[in-house]
Order: C-alpha cells, then structure tokens, then sequence
C-alpha cells in the first residue's frame, strides 16, 4: 500500500493493475478517515449557513469530480477506474493535504487575524471560498494523476467516449 509515493503508486497500476484485495485496503482508510471526520464535526462547536455551503460543495464536488475523473480515466472505454480512483484518491489525498490544505489554513488563520483581530468562532465566507477553490484543484489534480494511468493517458483526453 503507497501512502506518499504518487509516481511509483502510478507505475503500479500503469504496468499491471490492481487487485481488489489491494484496492479493499484504500476504500477502508478512505472510510475510516471519513468516519473520523465525522465524528469530529459535533465538537467543532456552533454551525452557520457557511458550514452548509461547505457541505453542498463538497458534496457536487464529489459526485461531479468522481465523473469527470471516470471521464478522464476513458469513460466506459476505460478500465480499473475503481482501483486507481480509490488507490489514487488516498496517495493524492494525503499529498494534497500536507503540500496544499495545510499551507492554505495557515494562510487564512494567518489573514483573519490580521483583519479580524483573531480567528472568527463561525465559519466566514473567506473559508468557504477557499474551501470550494481547494475542491476544484483537488479534483483536477487527482483527474490528472488518474488520466496519467489510463492507456499514457491518450484514451482519457476530455471528449473521448464514455
């Protein structure tokens, strides 16, 4: 199981595939690491509108970004979508949280406590904002790592069948 390695994990399935009882092994941290998530949430304190903008965003984020990463992957001509998917989205994940997520929380705790004095208890809509931007850049990076896998990529180009 690859837990930094993005180009050796690519390499990997370029080159043979991956079994289910290896992709298994990515769904359930996926799972797990969701579940924690959410069972974080309740402590975090007082909810706004913000917080639901958030959701729903990440929400379309999800359902559109996982079609549009199964179209770069070839659509219906593609194959192993679910185990580079799965196997991808948890290196690309974990990449993407310490090299962007965390530099970009910095950034914004840093930013409102210059302009507001401290950070705000609720969720404000510079959080938010920057929360969509992180979904978008995180879905394209991971269709582009998804894209390098399927056929040098050539079958997954936008507009190919599928």
């Amino acid at each position: 199981m690859y837990f930094w390695n993005i180009e050796a994990l690519k390499s990997s399935l370029r080159a043979g595939g991956m079994e289910d009882r290896s992709a298994i092994r990515y769904l359930l941290c996926l799972g797990g690491v969701t579940l924690a998530g959410y069972s974080v949430l309740p402590l975090l304190g007082r909810r706004n509108a913000w917080d639901t903008i958030d959701e729903v965003v990440w929400l379309v984020a999800f359902l559109a970004g996982t079609y549009f990463v199964y179209r770069r992957n070839g659509g219906a001509a593609g194959r192993d979508f679910l185990p580079r998917f799965l196997s991808l989205t948890w290196v690309f994940g974990i990449r993407f949280s310490v090299m962007v997520t965390l530099p970009c929380v910095a950034s914004v705790v840093v930013l409102e406590t210059l302009i507001f004095g401290s950070v705000p208890e609720l969720t404000t809509p510079y959080e938010s904002a920057v929360n969509a931007g992180l979904a978008i850049v995180y879905v394209f990076g991971l269709a582009r790592h998804v894209a390098a896998c399927s056929a040098g990529g050539i079958a997954a180009q936008p507009g190919a069948a599928g």
